[in-house]
């Protein structure tokens, strides 16, 4: 039980202190607390152990998550996973800018990646990189649907006469990009500027292809700030484990190009 106290002050140290300083914690100090989780991890009485109580096999399990917690935190490691995805944005202006759904909070509000990617997608159309404006919005299951903010979002920064349209209920890339493919193809709009946060595009490039476009990169992060794309490392970290794993179950599918 000292040992999981012992490390359960480590580990809400390592989360609590760059809110008392208003500032992250240094890349050193992020290093060493995924070093000291390292060592712990590889010390077999720090796991748990057959013989011991159930709180005591709790205490040590929970001890175990924590410092995997910070050893994802502390190395980057999703963002490491996540370079190998990472693609440069694309100065060419296209026919459409196509902004992918990203769903938003219980209550309806943004989510973060969701509010990234709608911000960048209005950025580029102000630009004047594209004539046309398409959002994607999703509707997962239990929550919100995304439309309702992102036109309030339109309302505000666009005007009327602005070329913009909305797909609605959208629930995973694949289907994102054939509904994009039913609307934009037929106006000649083949050349689309993909904007997506974080690891995300690659996948979403793959998938816009085999749905017929010629793709721009338009991520709102580079490889140089991946750790931007989610409001925390480990939020980071799942979100590339997800895209790796949705890269193979859409490569064995056959709905992405070689």
């Amino acid at each position: 039980m000292k040992k999981f106290v012992f490390f359960a002050v480590v580990f809400f140290a390592f989360c609590i202190i760059p809110q008392l300083i208003k500032q992250p914690l240094d890349e050193g100090v992020r290093f060493l607390a995924g070093v000291i989780s390292v060592l712990l991890l590889f010390t077999p009485k720090f796991w748990p152990q057959k013989d011991e109580d159930i709180r005591r096999w709790i205490a040590h399990a929970m001890a175990v998550a924590f410092a995997i917690i910070l050893m994802i935190e502390g190395f980057g490691i999703g963002e490491k996973l996540g370079k190998p995805l990472m693609l440069e944005p694309s100065n060419e202006n296209a026919d459409a800018i196509v902004v992918l759904a990203a769903g938003t909070q219980k209550d309806g509000s943004p989510g973060y990646a969701s509010f990234q990617r709608v911000m960048h997608g209005l950025k580029l159309y102000k630009e004047g990189r594209a004539p046309l404006l398409l959002f994607s919005t999703g509707k997962p299951r239990g929550l919100q649907d995304e439309a309702k903010w992102v036109k309030s979002v339109i309302k505000t920064f666009c005007s009327p006469q602005d070329n913009i349209h909305l797909q609605f209920e959208m629930l995973d890339t694949r289907g994102e990009a054939l509904a994009a493919a039913n609307y934009l193809l037929p106006k000649n709009a083949k050349k689309i500027l993909l904007v997506t946060n974080g690891s995300h595009i690659f996948r979403g490039k793959k998938i816009f292809e085999k749905a017929g476009f010629n793709v721009l990169p338009a991520p709102v992060q580079g490889k140089e700030n991946l750790r931007y794309s989610g409001e925390s490392s480990l939020h980071v970290f799942n979100a590339v484990v997800h895209e790796w794993l949705g890269l193979i179950l859409y490569y064995f599918r056959g709905e992405i190009v070689n």
